[in-house]
């Protein structure tokens, strides 16, 4: 299941963080949980959006992990 956060840049303005798991192309296995092949945050606020590609599968964990998400996080592309 997608985790969920809040993040607080620095205007003050609180960003709803959810993830998206993307799953490689390995067959799945009966009883065993797919393989995560990776994992993006997703950044909203209002309307605005901002994804950062590419995060560690522990990024609701790991102190200032957002801050540096956040910090490299870009507009979605048009082929999204």
């Amino acid at each position: 299941m997608p985790r969920t956060a809040t993040y607080t840049d620095d205007a003050g303005r609180e960003w709803r963080v959810r993830e998206i798991v993307s799953y490689g192309d390995t067959p799945l296995v009966p009883g065993e949980l797919p393989k995560v092949a990776r994992v993006a945050v997703i950044f909203e606020f209002g309307s605005a959006r901002l994804i950062a590609d590419d995060a560690p599968l522990d990024w609701c964990a790991r102190p200032g992990m957002l801050e540096a998400l956040f910090a490299r996080a870009r507009l979605p592309s048009a082929d999204c």
